[in-house]
């Protein structure tokens, strides 16, 4: 593991000092200038919850897996989604199944789940901003509504096993390649 932490430090060290060397001081300047102070300081106080709701949703997950501390699952998050800054389609997200005491594939399993829950909630505040934009046609009160019984319903979902196997069991014969399939093998068992 210490490994992966080295190369991953010398992998940012290695971008910060390309971009310090290729970035126009003066407009950086110029842009830091126009910054409104207190907006930026309140998105930074939102830094923290934010990373604090995703590590514990994970850790949510994981926990029919494995057991580790929350500490743990804030460490992997923040790991796995600075990997998943430098990496195409977030790949790197995937650094997080190496914090786990389980075998890799569910490690990777759970990591997968967190990311289609993650497309789930993004789909669904498209279809609120979908039904906001044409709020004249509908009530919005009804939409809260909706929205909080979809929400419950995702919960649900993803605490019941035998409702992940069902939704997991056609995702992972359709759209997981052959070659992957023989190599993840016994992990993927549970589809």
């Amino acid at each position: 593991m210490q490994r992966y932490y080295k190369l991953f430090a010398s992998i940012g060290i290695i971008i910060f000092i390309y971009l310090l060397l290729n970035i126009d001081l003066k407009i950086l300047l110029t842009c830091f200038k126009k910054v409104n102070i207190f907006y930026f300081f309140i998105s930074l106080l939102f830094i923290i919850p934010t990373i604090f709701v995703k590590s514990v949703k994970w850790l949510l997950i994981v926990e029919k897996e494995d057991r580790i501390s929350l500490g743990r699952a804030i460490v992997a998050w923040i790991a796995g989604f600075g990997a998943g800054l430098i990496t195409p389609g977030r790949v790197g997200d995937f650094l997080r199944a190496k914090f786990l005491k389980s075998k890799i594939g569910k490690g990777l399993l759970t990591v997968f789940i967190d990311r289609v829950n993650d497309v789930f909630v993004l789909f669904l505040f498209g279809i609120f901003g979908v039904f906001t934009l044409f709020s004249n046609f509908f009530n919005l009160g009804y939409l809260f509504i909706l929205f909080f019984v979809l929400f419950l319903i995702g919960i649900f979902v993803l605490k019941t096993e035998k409702l992940i196997r069902k939704i997991g069991k056609p995702i992972y014969r359709f759209f997981i390649p052959k070659k992957f399939k023989e190599k993840i093998g016994e992990n993927f068992n549970i589809f």
